[in-house]
């Protein structure tokens, strides 16, 4: 006679089902509670990590007030023109330290390379102009006489310029009404540095990298 169960099963064979589906209840089990533990009890946490990856802060910087004279001459205002700006922190990243990114913006611009490089690498004591005296984490002017070709060269082709960036923005303009020499008296604006920054930083007005502080005159005197 036979020792196999009518079901035509070994106890050998009713064994290997039993741990096959132990295991497939626990696999299911595993996957429901990571599950539960995804969209439940962490549902929203996630959910505002996602909705965030979409979203680009930009900080906008201020327009800086005009200073008239009596007659309500503008002295100093503010025109807009079409910027181009480089990020030291991004072209750092890259392996020749941005170097192709700059020639290529070069290109665009009309210039020599060095022209570009010179603009974004930093002052020091044995650093001749052209160079940046503000804060290194603060996007770098190259030229602010783009034109809007040539900005949207640089835009349509963001993967061809990463950490180069082409914007409208507001700039300063003097416009010494008659001939008059008032630089004297107007004094002038540059980049804020990391120094005042940290000063500034737990005070009612801190500043922004993105901002620019007067040096003298009344630049100075009503920043």
């Amino acid at each position: 006679m036979s020792n196999i169960p009518e079901t035509g099963r070994t106890p050998r064979v009713k064994t290997r089902l039993i741990v096959i589906q132990v295991l497939v209840f626990s696999l299911l089990l595993t996957l429901g509670g990571r599950l539960w533990y995804l969209q439940v009890r962490n549902g929203q946490e996630y959910t505002d990590e996602a909705k965030n990856n979409h979203v680009q802060q930009v900080v906008e910087p201020a327009v800086r007030g005009s200073i008239l004279d009596t007659r309500g001459v503008p002295l100093a205002d503010n025109e807009t023109r079409l910027v181009v700006s480089a990020s030291r922190t991004e072209l750092m990243k890259m392996r020749d330290d941005g170097k192709a990114v700059l020639a290529r913006l070069a290109d665009v611009l009309g210039v020599k390379p060095k022209d570009v490089t010179d603009k974004v690498r930093l002052c020091d004591a044995k650093t001749p102009q052209p160079c940046w005296n503000g804060s290194p984490y603060q996007p770098i002017p190259v030229t602010d006489e783009a034109t809007t070709q040539q900005a949207l060269q640089i835009r349509e082709r963001t993967e061809d310029f990463p950490g180069i960036t082409a914007e409208p923005t507001a700039v300063r303009r003097y416009a010494a009404p008659g001939l008059a020499n008032t630089s004297q008296v107007l004094g002038y604006l540059s980049p804020v540095t990391d120094e005042e920054i940290t000063k500034a930083q737990d005070t009612l007005s801190p500043y922004l990298r993105s901002d620019q502080v007067g040096r003298s005159g009344l630049e100075r005197t009503y920043d």
